[in-house]
């Protein structure tokens, strides 16, 4: 499709994005000396495959937002065959550019994109916009660095009360868990995507995620922040605290049982498993399940449990469960070491423009 050299004050110039149905240009106010972009859509291909409705959604939404971190609308040009959108000129390009080259960013520079792009996604909700296609190709940078979100080809006007319910986005870009569910496969609680791709922090507490108990089966989930082996070492010992015995530990499964030897009519019995599940290399989720007996015992093991296991790698004052050291022998290292650990306690380490 061919393309007029200027558009009432403004002077086309070279290409610098294109789309299935549109191209987005680069252009020069004439009136102010300013660059600006201009998305050239052409009505006939747009009006052919019934996306219409689209391009005015995308304008009515531009026009809502004024944001330093969201590209900026300036005006609409329409004649018979086209649509101009004269956009603000964000000239760093795309973030998805700068991570092709770089490979990754700095811990301070991610977290400075991270609370633009944060910034700028509230302040689109608050007013009742939703993008529905943030990626890194849709994140321009300006000249000093800072992130603006573009492309809201697909964004959706909702109002309050209502819920969205069409899938869209970029396919590559789907969560795990998305794909899963429009796939069938069947939830899993050792399934979590979404952890596996946030929870890289040693220093990442998943213990309020998980944590979550129902009074009628006896179930409840704790976060761990410790590899799945010292998981289980933990729970050997937390037993060991509540007295009770630890069997058949077999594919991160424990089966807990009273040390002392009781009938099936007495009130003091009771049975319970311990599931660990890996969700990162440091960080674990432990699912109790009590099948039979009294509630005290079971709460107090799970308090013990939960306080091991929420301890820093590092912090923890309990002693290390070997297999070549009695429990005795450990709770008399423990007790004849306190006054020394308390003294040292004092210190803590602290340780772009896309068309559509």
């Amino acid at each position: 499709m061919g393309f007029a050299k200027s558009i009432g004050k403004y002077q086309l110039s070279r290409t610098i994005g294109e789309g299935t149905f549109a191209k987005v240009k680069l252009a020069l106010n004439t009136s102010t000396d300013q660059y600006v972009a201009i998305k050239i859509i052409d009505k006939q291909m747009v009006m052919e495959n019934k996306l219409m409705e689209q391009v005015k959604r995308e304008i009515s939404t531009m026009k809502l937002l004024n944001h330093p971190n969201i590209v900026r609308i300036h005006e609409v040009i329409a004649t018979k065959t086209k649509i101009y959108i004269v956009m603000e000129y964000v000239s760093g390009g795309q973030l998805s550019d700068k991570l092709s080259y770089l490979k990754k960013l700095s811990e301070q520079e991610a977290r400075l994109y991270f609370q633009q792009l944060i910034d700028a996604v509230e302040y689109c909700h608050c007013r009742g916009v939703y993008h529905r296609d943030l990626k890194p190709e849709n994140l321009l940078l300006d000249t000093k660095g800072n992130l603006k979100i573009s492309d809201f080809g697909l964004s959706a006007l909702r109002k309050p009360g209502d819920l969205l319910s069409t899938a869209c986005g970029s396919p590559c870009y789907v969560a795990p868990e998305g794909k899963d569910n429009e796939m069938g496969i069947p939830k899993s609680p050792s399934f979590i995507n979404a952890f596996r791709l946030i929870a890289m922090s040693n220093d990442l507490d998943l213990s309020g995620l998980f944590e979550e108990q129902d009074e009628e089966k006896q179930k409840i989930r704790l976060g761990s922040r410790h590899p799945i082996h010292e998981t289980i070492e933990k729970i050997k010992y937390a037993a060991k605290d509540a007295s009770l015995s630890v069997e058949g530990i077999y594919n991160s499964k424990v089966r807990i049982h009273q040390k002392q030897k009781m009938t099936r009519c007495s009130r003091s019995y009771f049975n319970l498993s311990a599931e660990v599940i890996e969700v990162t290399p440091t960080h674990c989720v432990v699912e109790i399940s009590k099948s039979a007996g009294e509630l005290r015992g079971y709460k107090e093991f799970c308090k013990s449990l939960s306080s091991l296991l929420t301890d820093k790698p590092g912090d923890s004052d309990e002693p290390k469960v070997s297999t070549d050291t009695s429990f005795a022998e450990k709770n008399d290292q423990e007790n004849g070491s306190s006054e020394e650990e308390g003294s040292n306690r004092g210190t803590k380490e602290l340780c772009g423009y896309s068309s559509s």
